[in-house]
């Protein structure tokens, strides 16, 4: 079954065990594979690793093989034909010399991006677990109430800058006995944000316009001198 995995998750051009791993649970072809079963991408990497030598001969021996079997039963059969263009490149032709080289190209591209990925995630973690303080639910709620509360304390900030804003000009009336000019300034209650929203992940963090688009994130910020020595620095 390992083989076969292998064959097919290679031979399709997916390297990363931990994909192979998640496949294994999502997708209809893994599944029938791997007779529902669900290996780890730890289990996926060592049996590649423990069986690389005999992994690159049995690819090149399906490769000659699938060249050379027909998997048609024939009877009688008519022919006739015409010459169209295939959805290939004459470059794409290989020789055996060249096939060995690209199996171990592909067994080196697999080895690499384990390597890669257990250095991201750890070699005992598959890379898309909950974030730590999301799989609890006390951790969820607590993350909840605290952009309920980052919510309520913007608003009762607009609020209360506008209020002061209405003060000021009540007290400048007063004192000229003229009517500020310009338009009167909204109740405290309609000077709230309403669109505001909080990031249930990172409440700290904001929706940003980049030269790319929009992004979650945060700004981070340095100053410099003219000898381009850094003297301060901040994440907002």
């Amino acid at each position: 079954m390992m083989v076969g995995l292998l064959i097919y998750s290679y031979c399709t051009g997916e390297r990363s065990s931990r994909r192979i791993e998640k496949y294994c649970q999502t997708d209809v072809a893994y599944k029938v594979i791997t007779a529902n079963q669900s290996p780890d991408h730890s289990t996926i990497s060592r049996f590649r690793k423990n069986n690389e030598s005999y992994l690159k001969g049995l690819f090149l021996e399906i490769l000659r093989l699938c060249s050379e079997v027909g998997l048609v039963k024939l009877g009688n059969v008519s022919l006739d034909g015409t010459k169209i263009k295939a959805n290939a490149s004459l470059a794409a032709n290989r020789k055996l010399k060249h096939l060995e080289l690209e199996i171990d190209k592909m067994l080196s591209e697999a080895t690499a991006k384990d390597a890669e990925e257990d250095k991201a995630f750890g070699s005992d973690k598959r890379g898309d677990e909950m974030p730590e303080d999301l799989r609890d639910r006390n951790s969820r709620i607590s993350l909840l109430k605290a952009c309920k509360e980052r919510l309520e304390q913007q608003k009762a900030e607009a609020q209360k800058a506008q209020q002061d804003k209405i003060d000021h000009r009540k007290t400048k009336e007063e004192s000229t006995g003229k009517k500020p000019r310009g338009r009167k300034p909204k109740s405290p209650e309609d000077a709230e944000n309403k669109d505001a929203k909080a990031n249930v992940t990172d409440p700290d963090s904001r929706i940003m316009k980049t030269r790319k688009g929009f992004v979650q994130g945060l700004n981070a910020q340095t100053v410099t001198t003219e000898q381009q020595i850094i003297v301060a620095e901040d994440v907002t």
